[in-house]
């Protein structure tokens, strides 16, 4: 189900001054409510002006901010100072935009704040469906079993790592899944250790926006949202190809979950058997399937590891068959399981730092706890 309504009052807030920044604050309370009572959210948005009433000189732009005005009464609360005479139900559109900008300047530039988990933000309430809604609020507790996984066996393989190695059938076989996918540097162990802590801390403590790129953002949108420009900031909201990303350095709590996320052939929610093949060998490496918490995995490890998605070295491109691009030329980019086992054995340097490594290295973690005869 999308919210017409909603959409449209959120069009409105976002396209003025401080309003993006409240616009989250709307969207946090609207995650925090159920189906049945953002339905009626929206439907207490759809009015026309009643018949006894004096109709207004712009009467557009006064149905406009009504609507704007009894969201933010509907969600974040009215937050009136005690004696205001300022109704969010008025027809008057004058005092309605003074509410409005008094909830704007209440909200400031703080981001929402909650325990650690997801908000869907504006995007999702604007364009998503019901359920890239509900893909998207699952997909959190997936990354997180998805990093512990890989964190156990990051802590196995320190045994296997250590200057006076605790040798064993477990210690040997992680510490070799791990070198299979970020090589065999100094400290490897405790690098890739560190980068896993981080990431299962953020995902687990921070409340983290979620944004909508999906194919349902409406063509020539007027959304602005944070996170949607090239640069991370405030923009459009538009349709994105790809998994997702994620700004650290403009949006520090916001992922964009993008096209492929949300389609099954691209991306599954919950995989009968998580890797098709592994064979551990330099030129077979098979493909596996994306589960959509991988993929948000790999977009909390750009969040809260400071990882990149490595571009290729001349090296890299030899080692897997391709010639170098030219000068002026685009180079690939560190993802999928055949360019991040070859990145491992070339440029291991920047395996480490690659977030489709550590999406993989967790997904094989959980592949071998499941179907290994021996448990971690």
């Amino acid at each position: 189900m999308q919210y017409t309504y909603i959409e449209k009052a959120m069009v409105k807030i976002s396209r003025e001054r401080n309003g993006p920044e409240l616009l989250e604050h709307i969207a946090s309370a609207l995650s925090k409510k159920n189906r049945t009572q953002v339905t009626a959210i929206n439907n207490a948005l759809n009015f026309a002006l009643p018949f006894y009433r004096v109709r207004p000189i712009d009467l557009d732009g006064t149905i406009e901010s009504r609507r704007v005005a009894i969201l933010i009464a509907k969600t974040i609360g009215t937050r009136r100072p005690v004696g205001s005479r300022l109704d969010p139900e008025s027809w008057d559109n004058r005092i309605l935009e003074q509410y409005i900008d008094d909830q704007k300047a209440q909200a400031g530039s703080a981001i929402p704040s909650g325990a650690g988990g997801v908000y869907l933000a504006g995007s999702f309430w604007a364009y998503a469906t019901e359920e890239e809604r509900l893909y998207a609020l699952a997909s959190r507790a997936e990354a997180i079993e998805l990093c512990t996984y890989g964190l156990v066996a990051a802590n196995h393989a320190a045994h296997g790592a250590a200057p006076n190695p605790i040798r064993g059938a477990m210690a040997d076989t992680y510490f070799g899944m791990l070198r299979m996918w970020f090589g065999d540097t100094p400290n490897v162990t405790e690098q890739v250790k560190k980068k896993l802590q981080r990431t299962l801390a953020g995902l687990q403590s921070t409340y983290v926006a979620l944004r909508y790129a999906g194919k349902n953002v409406k063509a020539a949108s007027e959304l602005r949202e944070k996170g949607c420009s090239s640069s991370g900031a405030i923009g459009a909201v538009v349709t994105k190809k790809g998994w997702g990303d994620a700004k650290s350095e403009t949006d520090p709590n916001g992922i964009r979950l993008c096209v492929d996320f949300f389609d099954p052939a691209s991306t599954k929610l919950a995989l009968e058997q998580q890797i098709a093949a592994i064979d551990p060998t330099e030129n077979s490496t098979e493909a596996m399937q994306i589960s959509r918490g991988g993929a948000l995995l790999h977009e909390a490890t750009h969040l809260f590891a400071g990882t990149r998605d490595e571009y290729l070295k001349d090296e890299v491109y030899l080692k897997l068959g391709h010639q170098p691009p030219k000068k002026g030329e685009g180079r690939a980019q560190g993802y999928g399981p055949i360019t991040c086992f070859t990145l491992a054995k070339v440029d291991p340097a920047a395996a480490i730092n690659n977030a489709d490594s550590y999406r993989i290295f967790c997904e094989v973690a959980k592949h071998h706890r499941q179907h290994a005869s021996q448990p971690a």
